[in-house]
């Protein structure tokens, strides 16, 4: 760093992950910062902004999660090697009380692969 130069720092915090961006870069003293990169901070701010606040989840969105969880619970036994479907009429007839609204779910959407398969299906056993 020079004389007659100084260090401007620019911070974002971003939200998407953890840390920060961070740009240094150094000024000369005639130098004056332009509209141009005020401009360009108000939109990065104004982005992060809009990205903070999170979309609502769709209906199908908020199926799948709870099928997820259907998956992830060991109440209703194992669930590789099989439908979702037949792991909760498996777990329905040993007297497991498997949610109806996951049956619901399954039956309404039976041809989708997305609801008829577990969260491991693609993982060999």
């Amino acid at each position: 760093r020079g004389q007659g130069c100084y260090v401007l720092r620019l911070t974002f915090f971003s939200s998407l992950g953890p840390g920060l961006l961070r740009f240094d870069c150094f000024v000369h003293e005639n130098i004056q910062i332009d509209r141009q990169a005020k401009t360009e901070v108000e939109r990065h701010r104004t982005e992060l902004r809009s990205d903070t606040e999170p979309r609502p989840l769709t209906a199908r969105e908020i199926e799948l999660q709870e099928l997820r969880q259907f998956d992830q619970d060991w109440r209703y036994g194992p669930c590789t090697g099989i439908s979702r479907l037949q792991r909760w009429e498996r777990a329905a007839q040993h007297g497991l009380n498997p949610p109806q609204e996951i049956r619901d779910m399954l039956l309404s959407a039976d041809t989708d692969p997305d609801y008829t398969h577990c969260l491991w299906s693609d993982y060999p056993l």
